[in-house]
């Protein structure tokens, strides 16, 4: 197999692969000496099974399976022996065998995982918490729940917005001249200060009474492309101010928001018992999660802005192709969650993002350490993987040449159980001084 590899300039990364004829009968033989017993064609030693296989199924229909054939089971080998990490699996040229004999090439083009550095490790240390569940700390947490069910009510004798209040409000919004539906809405509700619209935006709209329209224009930054700077424009027309009315916990109002319970002891003996459980099950110690978000703030520099976008776009081709199998609408789903579409997508790409941060800061802390994940490491993480078949997969992915995602996982494990260690020896230490 060779491979060549060039980074044009826009950021992407692209391998070339070519296969010469006697690598691709390597892949072709036996795939189609099992394709011919599956077909029931008794093949005589010495005969060709893919000629037997044409005259069955038909030359073009042979033709595409050989080159999806050599194409599967080469091209993670050709990532794995090129020593280059992606974000995701390359997107491949249509692979082709030449005209003559059985050679095959194609190109694969991906953005690579770029080699960010990290500007410090040490002041992360691990906090002692604790989770003992004391009565001001249940009464702290019943409130927010209560507070979580607040009615929303007209706000009466308040004449214009302030910051606090509930704008209801017809809004027609532009980016960059063009239409821009995800701030597009009839009666959308928006608290001034919450902080899901820019501060500019707020701004804008504090001092607006029912019955009067505006153009708010500002500048800001799209979630999926934060390096660019865009111009908006929202024709806002106020409908209503309304606030947060406090609940008043009662048995009725338990019956009316809860359906499993009947009394506000009921709730808050439940609430009571996860609280416990959750307390129980902690080590009250900051979990890997938690000290890769705070690593991932040390980066050194910026996560380039096509690999975020190529991430954040893969991200909500997965949603989606997640809903559409559910057969449910992003509409539906941002309803059960409580959101609208906008805010749902905002939530999803803010996920999206951080998980990114931190697996290119788990990377760094990696490459920083020289942790170099072994076949223990690699079978450890094939078992959380699989669920426990860590070592037969291992194994397929070893003959397959796919090694390196899995190698890339183990590594980023790796160098967050190493961050937890190191936490923890400096939380003893600070202890014993």
């Amino acid at each position: 197999m060779r491979i060549t590899t060039a980074a044009p300039k826009d950021g992407t990364q692209t391998i070339e692969v070519s296969l010469t004829a006697e690598e691709t009968r390597e892949y072709l033989d036996p795939f189609f000496q099992k394709k011919a017993e599956e077909e029931g064609i008794q093949v005589e030693e010495g005969s060709n099974p893919r000629r037997a296989l044409s005259e069955k199924i038909g030359h073009s229909e042979v033709g595409k399976m050989a080159n999806q054939c050599v194409f599967s089971r080469s091209r993670m080998r050709a990532i794995d022996e090129s020593g280059l990490e992606f974000l995701t699996i390359p997107e491949c040229s249509a692979p082709s065998f030449a005209t003559a004999g059985y050679s095959f090439k194609y190109t694969m083009t991906g953005i690579p995982l770029p080699k960010l550095a990290l500007t410090s490790y040490e002041p992360i240390e691990l906090l002692d918490i604790d989770f003992t569940v004391t009565d001001e700390r249940f009464d702290k947490e019943f409130q927010k729940l209560v507070d979580d069910y607040a009615d929303i009510v007209s706000a009466e004798g308040l004449e214009q917005a302030q910051a606090g209040t509930i704008v209801q409000m017809d809004m027609t919004s532009r980016c960059d001249g063009e239409p821009y539906e995800d701030w597009t809405a009839i009666g959308a509700l928006h608290q001034i200060g919450s902080g899901q619209m820019p501060a500019d935006f707020d701004k804008a709209l504090t001092g607006i009474k029912p019955g009067d329209a505006k153009m708010i224009r500002f500048n800001g930054v799209l979630l999926a492309d934060p390096s660019t700077t865009h111009a908006f424009e929202s024709y806002v027309v106020c409908t209503g101010l309304y606030t947060f009315a406090p609940a008043t916990p009662s048995d009725e109002w338990v019956r009316a928001n809860f359906d499993q319970f009947e009394t506000l002891e009921e709730l808050k003996t439940a609430l009571r018992r996860i609280m416990e459980t959750e307390a129980e099950a902690s080590d009250k110690t900051f979990d890997d999660y938690y000290l890769a978000t705070m690593l991932s703030l040390r980066l050194s520099s910026p996560i380039p802005s096509d690999l975020l976008k190529s991430h954040l776009d893969n991200t909500y081709d997965d949603f989606k192709k997640s809903l559409e199998k559910a057969g449910i609408t992003e509409e539906e789903a941002a309803k059960r969650a409580g959101l609208n579409v906008a805010s749902q997508k905002d939530r999803l790409f803010e996920n999206a993002t951080e998980s990114l941060k931190q697996g290119l800061a788990l990377d760094a802390l990696a490459r920083q350490l020289k942790l170099k994940p072994g076949k223990a490491e690699l079978i450890a993480c094939a078992d959380e993987i699989t669920g426990g078949h860590g070592k037969e997969f291992y194994e397929v992915v070893k003959e397959a040449g796919g090694i390196m995602p899995l190698r890339m996982s183990a590594r980023r494990n790796m160098a967050a159980a190493w961050l937890k260690e190191h936490a923890v020896r400096k939380a003893s230490k600070k202890a014993a001084e």
